[in-house]
């Protein structure tokens, strides 16, 4: 089952104005922003998807969001995913110790930022990898389970 808001509020972790179908497809064949939420093999995951734009955030058994994908549609119906950020906690702690933050470009260059958010200490690396895992296509209405793979390689 999908349910359909106005949007994401991350500080909060919460979703603000429900959306009944009708109106959420509206918005989607618009391209004016709206989120769909949906639970796959007992997971959560959140798509912001606001035109040209994809988010997904992964939750973990906690409820916390451990992992996000942003897509980019560059050509008609395709989208590229251009950043993936990864979040780690201690234990049952709700708010993130460490984030990984991966930039992937188009010719496999792909810039990776760790970052301790207690410190504030951040260290990069440059790498290089196969970018045919990061394209997709446009989520039609109502289609987002192939977005919500964890694993894209």
């Amino acid at each position: 089952m999908v349910e359909f808001f106005e949007k994401w509020f991350g500080a909060k972790r919460r979703l603000i104005g429900p959306l009944d179908i009708s109106e959420a497809k509206i918005r989607h064949e618009s391209l004016i922003p709206y989120v769909a939420v949906l639970e796959l093999d007992g997971a959560k995951h959140v798509l912001d998807i606001a035109g040209d734009w994809v988010a997904v955030r992964f939750f973990d058994s906690y409820q916390r969001v451990f992992l996000i994908y942003d897509f980019k549609r560059i050509e008609g119906d395709r989208i590229f995913l251009s950043r993936a950020m990864h979040f780690e906690y201690e234990s049952d702690a709700h708010e993130a110790e460490n984030s990984v933050t991966f930039v992937f470009a188009f010719d496999g260059s792909i810039l990776i930022e760790k970052r301790n958010l207690a410190t504030g200490d951040i260290s990069e690396i440059k790498s290089h990898g196969e970018t045919s895992p990061n394209w997709d296509i446009y989520p039609s209405f109502g289609s987002y389970n192939n977005l919500c793979r964890v694993s894209r390689v």
